[in-house]
């Protein structure tokens, strides 16, 4: 039987959010004085496919209040060009579009629960990227480079379902599991009450990481440029001469350096 007083809202207070909101949060309160955001990470989301550590800084010095670990999405969205890919659970829904427009409306089927003062003002949401082509969408005068090497699709998003807020103020972690109601209001509490506290195990669980010496002495990497010396000066040249023209009177040009990583993504996060 669970101790339901450890969790917000109450079973009574979510069947009347339910009448109106599709989507509450139910969280749980812990101490985390022995935690930081990356640790909390590594625990309960190193090895997710698609999972997110939001890092707080103010000023680039100072941390701030908040950090924000993600995992476990309601849904994800995958834009290239207007080849659009919507995830929810097991259905994979393609439509070909403006992929603004069909964020939009994805987000607009979430119909959030507004009751959330024991939560910050961020409790999940809509997190991810947008490529540089994106700017096409925004200003249709700008074309489309259209020759990415990389791969990456032009926009990702995930909706998050768990979420793990960080508080370095009063040293806790909230841990919420957004409850989407298709049905039974008790069943998706439930469910939520399950998702929290599967993430309470995981947070005991012990890390083993790599030490990481900061005055070890490595083999320096050769990065490899994109372009050569030439063609970026060449593009320089260009740049002058359209502000001659008075076409521009900024522009930032860049060159993508690349080099064979073997270390593990979070080991060179830590260092970074």
């Amino acid at each position: 039987m669970k101790n339901e007083s450890m969790y917000q809202p109450s079973l009574t207070e979510f069947r009347e959010l339910a009448k109106t909101a599709g989507l509450i949060p139910v969280s749980r309160e812990i101490v985390a004085d022995l935690d930081t955001p990356l640790t909390v990470f590594a625990k309960v989301a190193g090895n997710e496919p698609h999972a997110f550590l939001l890092e707080s800084l103010e000023g680039g010095e100072k941390w701030g209040r908040y950090s924000f670990i993600g995992l476990d999405p309601i849904a994800t969205f995958e834009s290239r060009g207007e080849q659009i890919e919507i995830r929810r659970g097991e259905n994979l829904r393609k439509v070909q579009g403006d992929p603004i427009a069909e964020l939009k409306k994805l987000l607009s089927s979430f119909v959030v629960c507004s009751n959330t003062d024991v939560l910050p003002r961020f409790f999940g949401g809509a997190v991810g990227f947008l490529g540089y082509d994106m700017v096409s969408q925004f200003e249709p005068r700008v074309p489309v480079i259209g020759n990415d090497e990389i791969g990456n699709p032009d926009m990702v998003f995930m909706v998050t379902d768990g979420l793990i807020v960080f508080d370095r103020v009063n040293h806790n972690l909230k841990i919420v599991a957004n409850a989407h109601i298709e049905g039974d209001p008790d069943d998706a509490y439930d469910k939520a009450l399950a998702q929290i506290d599967e993430l309470c195990e995981a947070l005991q669980t012990p890390i083993e990481r790599v030490l990481i010496d900061t005055h070890d002495e490595v083999e320096p990497l050769e990065p490899q440029s994109n372009t050569t010396q030439e063609e970026f000066m060449g593009m320089v040249d260009k740049v002058q001469e359209y502000i001659r023209a008075g076409d521009v009177i900024q522009t930032v040009i860049s060159q993508r350096f690349e080099v064979k990583n073997e270390a593990d993504s979070l080991d060179v996060y830590r260092a970074l």
